[in-house]
């Protein structure tokens, strides 16, 4: 049986220089830590800048919250150490807290669902090169790039009920115009089908890179065979599309959890609390009651309900991923 060296060697390039390892395994594996630490140096240093932004922009905020959710702070003064006050405080109103989760999940699986779905299809409809593709590949995509606020403030004066243009085409054709955003039945159905406009060409710009990276040479084999346009698409683009299509739902997923400008943009949580999202809720609690430390602890659930989702998904998900 051939036995490890007892050295590490630091640079490939040139004779392994040994020196006595203990033999405890941990220690061992820490020099082959450092020995392909080494071997990779140049790479590391060119990803440090990436995780020195991830970790400034993303690290420290994340751990700044989890101290700042065991504090009462309103802002301006110094904080005082509560322990689990917070949490304590908002798991006792488990009905606002749930009550936002509920409405939070509908909106996520809404615009995941119509993302998604109308994504692909407009993706199928652009790969076939119908009458004016390029027109529709643009139009869709422009709505992505327009910042959440503006499109919310737009819709919101489109919608308005006195005043909005929608409502006004409405009346002139002698229908009763809905209260859009000001129903709690309808509040937060229009919300999420304004998400569903802006959002829809994410996923359309993705399923449509992967469809043109399909070879022809399987379309062209299924015409022979006497494959119609449905089963093209059943058997070979939907089957070729599948990893991204999992990988989609994911990020669609992650975006849906963690919403705020368009519903607050739009309606400020109302009416009432029917489009009161997890992230509305955060920025109600924190920069309108100026209690940063429940605010944070909010925070703090919602990284930890996106992280949860997030794990259980991908645990399920990438075996399907690997095989398709």
């Amino acid at each position: 049986m051939n036995q490890e060296p007892d050295y590490v060697n630091l640079d490939p390039r040139v004779e392994p220089v040994a020196y006595a390892l203990p033999r405890n395994p941990t220690t061992r594996r820490t020099a082959r830590l450092m020995q392909q630490i080494w071997k990779y140096r140049l790479a590391y240093l060119f990803i440090s800048p990436a995780i020195a932004v991830v970790l400034i922009f993303i690290g420290y905020p994340v751990i700044d919250s989890l101290i700042l959710s065991l504090d009462r702070w309103d802002g301006l003064g110094k904080s005082t150490f509560i322990g689990l006050d917070n949490y304590r405080a908002m798991f006792s109103n488990t009905s606002g807290l749930l009550d936002s989760l509920r409405i939070t999940v509908i909106f996520t699986a809404c615009t995941t669902l119509g993302t998604a779905t109308l994504g692909f299809f407009l993706a199928v409809a652009i790969a076939e090169r119908v009458r004016g593709w390029r027109f529709f590949r643009i139009v869709n995509f422009i709505p992505v790039l327009l910042p959440m606020t503006v499109v919310g403030v737009l819709w919101g004066m489109l919608l308005d009920p006195t005043n909005g243009a929608v409502n006004t085409v409405i009346s002139s054709l002698g229908f009763s115009p809905p209260l859009w955003l000001a129903s709690p039945s309808t509040a937060l159905w229009t919300i999420i089908l304004v998400s569903i406009w802006q959002y829809t060409g994410f996923p359309m710009i993705v399923f449509l890179a992967a469809i043109e990276g399909i070879p022809l040479e399987l379309y062209e084999a299924a015409r022979m065979d006497g494959a119609n346009g449905w089963q093209r698409l059943r058997y070979i683009t939907w089957p070729l599309v599948q990893g991204v299509a999992l990988v989609l739902v994911m990020l669609q997923v992650i975006f849906g959890m963690r919403t705020f400008d368009v519903a607050w943009a739009m309606t400020q949580g109302g009416p009432g609390t029917a489009t009161t999202l997890l992230g509305v809720k955060l920025y109600q609690s924190a920069f309108l009651y100026s209690d940063y430390g429940y605010g944070s602890t909010v925070a703090v659930a919602m990284i930890v309900i996106i992280g949860t989702i997030a794990f259980v998904y991908l645990r399920l998900v990438r075996p399907l991923v690997a095989t398709t």
